[in-house]
């Protein structure tokens, strides 16, 4: 189960990173100050906006859906939790 639980963490931090570069290149056009203020947006601009936006909407739909299997998971295991006895502090199906 070890590795599981470190396959997740590196999907998490993927979509983590995913995510920052999808706001980068997002905001980049402007940060950096390649869309002059107050003028008509550019191709590159508008080539970036959606880049980034498209980026950034995978990453959100993929950290909700990795959240949302995680608590389903936990709500799984809960009712093997609830009938372990006292002592018993291992994960069911490990030995």
């Amino acid at each position: 189960m070890r590795s599981g639980r470190i396959s997740g963490r590196l999907a998490m931090a993927a979509l983590v990173v995913l995510l920052l570069a999808g706001i980068w290149v997002f905001v980049a056009p402007f940060a950096v100050g390649l869309q002059p203020s107050f003028s008509p947006w550019s191709t590159a601009t508008r080539n970036a906006l959606v880049t980034g936006g498209v980026l950034m909407v995978t990453a959100l739909g993929g950290l909700i859906t990795y959240g949302a299997l995680g608590v389903r998971e936990l709500l799984a295991r809960a009712p093997q939790l609830e009938e372990a006895p006292e002592g018993d502090t291992k994960e069911p199906g490990v030995s």
